[in-house]
């Protein structure tokens, strides 16, 4: 038995020696990957097993983004009070119950049904973890460390339509057994590190300021209190309208009327995860654009142009070039809206559920305004839309913009 207890020490030390990224960034990965997987191969599924049109394929990925909504705006109090492995621990065990239920539903409400039960409990997923990872982290440090949080997620979301695509063409089915599989292997992984890593005191998941330095502790206060975060917030909800397009109605868009196969659908959204994760590395390294409004509204333009171009493509290659200057406009618009969001904050989970909250605005907008005006109207129409939203957007930031630098220049000492 002491021989037990050594070894079981001895991997706990292990464990707290290689810090908490060991557990989080992998969880983010299994988790990215299998809600990809599930969202692209539901979009077959739904369609060639229930002949779902494709305002409820929209309907259908709006619910996931609408009940993950609710969740993070209203278990706030359930962030703070208990530790995140356990959140967690409770989000992929039930994530992985109900992704695989939605196989064994008689009618389409019961797949419905489930799905917005799946997309609360992910709400128990990812402001707890994030606000775990960047706790007492501020600055340069803070954008390095959630760069390494986005790539992990970003590598399931470049693998996951691929594999959805390739599977779907094999057995429709198979996407959501993969979904289902990937989230028990992180199941698994997460009770491993709830029963082997250390306890964790609650006050290390608190930012910490340091009391030695009162430059360090004005900065904090002024990465605390900068406005951006408004015009930042505002370009994440516009900016995924037009992601949840590419996300949910395209891949049909793309199958139906270009005539593209299942695996190249795959394959044109592999190529845009994987330039909006590269692009996550480069502005993790990156500061140029920390606090600097000229760059959000740039973004925003230019995913602008990007979806007025859809509606004239139809190459597979011209695609895949617009979908990933796409990417890298998701990727500055979600990193924005992340950053500036939380940096410096002392309710860190707080902060990332109004980031996840206002993400599925755009995500629940974009999917069931996107698949209406498709079902009715055309595709072109969507793209239009799309274009729209984000030119209300950019008008939006660039006067919040201003009135965030006449607050700045009014708080300057005379």
């Amino acid at each position: 038995m002491e021989y037990i207890f050594q070894k079981k020490q001895f991997v706990r030390d292990f464990i707290s020696g290689l810090g908490k990224k060991w557990v989080i960034y992998p969880a983010a990965f299994f988790t990215a990957g299998s809600m990809g997987l599930l969202a692209l191969g539901m979009v077959f599924y739904l369609r060639e097993i229930f002949h779902a049109s494709r305002t409820e394929i929209g309907l259908f990925a709006s619910l996931w983004s609408l009940t993950y909504t609710i969740g993070c705006l209203s278990l706030g109090k359930l962030y703070m009070k208990i530790s995140p492995r356990y959140l967690i621990l409770a989000a992929t065990f039930l994530a992985t119950v109900f992704s695989l239920m939605m196989l064994t539903a008689p009618s389409i409400i019961y797949i419905f049904l489930f799905q917005g039960i799946l997309g609360f409990s992910i709400s128990l997923f990812w402001p707890p973890l994030t606000g775990w990872l960047t706790a007492g982290v501020e600055g340069v440090q803070l954008g390095k460390i959630m760069s390494g949080y986005n790539i992990s997620w970003s590598l399931g979301t470049i693998l996951s339509p691929f594999l959805a695509g390739f599977l779907s063409e094999i057995n429709t089915v198979l996407p959501i057994y993969m979904s289902g599989f990937m989230m028990l292997i992180n199941f698994f992984m997460v009770l491993a590190a709830v029963s082997l890593a250390p306890p964790v005191s609650k006050e290390k998941d608190k930012p910490v300021l340091s009391e030695t330095s009162l430059e360090t502790k004005l900065k904090v206060h002024r990465e605390d209190e900068t406005l951006l975060r408004y015009p930042a917030w505002t370009g994440v909800i516009t900016c995924f309208i037009a992601a949840a397009v590419i996300f949910n109605i395209f891949p049909l868009y793309a199958k139906e009327a270009l005539g593209f196969s299942k695996s190249s659908v795959g394959i044109l959204l592999l190529i845009r995860a994987l330039i909006t994760t590269l692009a996550f590395i480069m502005l993790g390294k990156s500061s140029f654009w920390h606090f600097k409004a000229w760059q959000m509204i740039a973004g925003q333009a230019l995913l602008l142009v990007c979806m007025g171009i859809m509606i004239y493509l139809s190459s597979f290659w011209l695609l895949a070039m617009d979908l990933s200057l796409i990417g890298v406009c998701i990727a500055l618009g979600y990193f924005n809206s992340q950053f500036h969001g939380v940096a410096g904050s002392r309710d860190r989970s707080k902060r990332a559920a109004v980031h996840e909250a206002l993400l599925s605005v755009g995500i629940v907008s974009g999917a069931v305004i996107g698949g209406m005006i498709y079902d009715f109207i055309s595709m072109t129409a969507v793209y239009i839309f799309c274009v729209l939203c984000l030119l209300a957007g950019t008008l939006v930031q660039l006067i919040l913009c201003a009135w965030v630098k006449r607050k700045e220049r009014s708080a300057l000492p005379l």
